[in-house]
């Protein structure tokens, strides 16, 4: 279901789990700009199998919050 999201994102679906969002890029992945020091990507690898979540923010510890976060939402959808 992520590559579907990844293709149209909806904005409100993502914000009932995410909160407000600042903007959403669905460039080479789902990137959601949380905010202007944060934001959290969904990448689907085009060689392999794998989807990565790339995370940042302004300190070590909100981004592995929103890492957690990341990988609690994926078994939601």
């Amino acid at each position: 279901k992520l590559l579907h999201y990844m293709a149209s994102p909806q904005q409100s679906f993502l914000e009932k789990y995410w909160g407000a969002i600042d903007s959403i890029v669905s460039i080479d992945g789902l990137k959601l700009k949380l905010s202007p020091s944060e934001w959290v990507l969904f990448r689907v690898s085009g060689t392999e199998p794998v989807l990565r979540v790339y995370a940042e923010s302004e300190t070590p510890l909100r981004t592995i919050q929103l890492l957690q976060k990341a990988s609690a939402w994926l078994p939601l959808l």
